[in-house]
């Protein structure tokens, strides 16, 4: 298996030129999303590959604390970011979303999950070496109000919540996996 250093700069260079005309996925295969935007899907697209390529570039050679992360990353997202809650504001919110949770569909989850913000810090954390389990494949924008993103796997089934707030920190209004699963 690559490793991460090798899957950052694959990573890289399919933000910025797209995959290789021959290129072959990697890991379990590709996963796609749909990222809803207001009429300003290129807008929104540009600005999430330049959040991901900034956490990339300086994960290469480093893990900034959360104070170097805050001037690092653009400000159009880290504003977007909730603010850092104390331990016992956390504590607080997590019972009060899981007590919202057992009283929802699974579909109505996928819509609290784009409603919530993210802390920074949080965000931050699923990028780690260890923690990193999805790659940026290709995209494209779809009408001004759509964007369809493939990235690739390494772990099934992955957490991708981080994915979706890179989007909806970047301006999206909603993001959602499209349903059949892992591709080829």
């Amino acid at each position: 298996m690559l490793n991460n250093i090798d899957l950052w700069k694959n990573e890289e260079r399919r933000i910025i030129h797209g995959p290789d005309e021959n290129e072959k996925i990697g890991g379990w295969g590709t996963n796609r999303f749909i990222i809803y935007c207001n009429g300003d899907a290129p807008l929104v697209l540009e600005r999430s590959k330049e959040v991901l390529l900034k956490v990339n570039q300086i994960l290469q050679t480093r893990l900034p604390d959360i104070s170097e992360w805050y001037s690092i990353l653009p400000d159009y997202f880290v504003y977007r970011c909730r603010p850092k809650m104390s331990h016992e504001q956390s504590k607080k919110e997590v019972e009060l979303e899981r007590k919202i949770r057992t009283v929802m569909t699974p579909a109505d989850h996928g819509v609290l999950s784009n409603m919530i913000p993210w802390e920074l810090s949080s965000w931050t954390h699923w990028f780690q070496n260890e923690e990193r389990y999805w790659y940026w494949w290709d995209s494209y924008v779809h009408e001004d109000s759509h964007i369809f993103v493939a990235v690739e796997i390494h772990e099934w089934p992955y957490p991708s919540g981080n994915l979706s707030w890179l989007f909806r920190g970047c301006g999206a209004c909603f993001v959602e996996p499209e349903p059949e699963g892992v591709n080829d």
